[in-house]
């Protein structure tokens, strides 16, 4: 009886320390999470500052080639007609390489030089550190989780062999009875 008292008093432990276990787990997967969502929309802004600029860059290799082509067609149309609509040409694509690369310039550079990169950089230090952290705790959770378990199944071989050395006791205790009983009947 108490074997079996004391067996339900170690599975209760047991069951307890696996739960609180748990809690921290999900409580730690949590703010990894609440971490990523943070950290999303620098990423999609990175994301479009760069598409832009990808943009401009098209941009400017079409302007390059139409300069070529129209180049090739005034040669076909003759030195001065060439010549005037090479200037014109010229002059816009010019014009529009300007504004453009200035632009795709300074998104270039707020790029590289934004906060959100060094924040993004931050936070991807922190949320390393925290993972870190957090694997060193489920590890050291463990390693105790297994020591408890291995001082409880040493608990329960002691339980074991107290309640053998009980059974043979009885069956000591049932002998004697017999002798004692025998020797009241002489």
């Amino acid at each position: 009886m108490m074997a079996v008292a004391l067996l339900v008093l170690l599975l209760c432990l047991v069951v307890v320390s696996g739960q609180k276990f748990r809690e921290d787990y999900d409580s730690y997967k949590s703010e990894i999470a609440r971490l990523s969502d943070l950290v999303e929309p620098s990423v999609a802004t990175m994301e479009g500052a760069q598409e832009e600029i990808e943009r401009l860059e098209n941009i400017v290799k079409v302007a390059k080639r139409d300069m070529i082509l129209n180049k090739l067609e005034n040669v076909k149309l003759g030195p001065r007609k060439a010549n005037v609509q090479n200037n014109e040409v010229r002059k816009a694509n010019n014009e529009h390489l300007d504004i453009e690369g200035h632009r795709a310039r300074r998104l270039n550079d707020e790029v590289r030089s934004s906060d959100s990169t060094e924040r993004l950089v931050r936070d991807k230090e922190e949320l390393e550190s925290r993972n870190n952290d957090i694997e060193d705790t489920v590890t050291s959770a463990i390693i105790e989780l297994e020591t408890q378990a291995r001082e409880k199944a040493q608990a329960f071989r002691q339980v074991d062999s107290i309640t053998d050395d009980l059974d043979v006791l009885e069956v000591k205790l049932a002998k004697a009875k017999k002798v004692v009983s025998r020797e009241k009947k002489r």
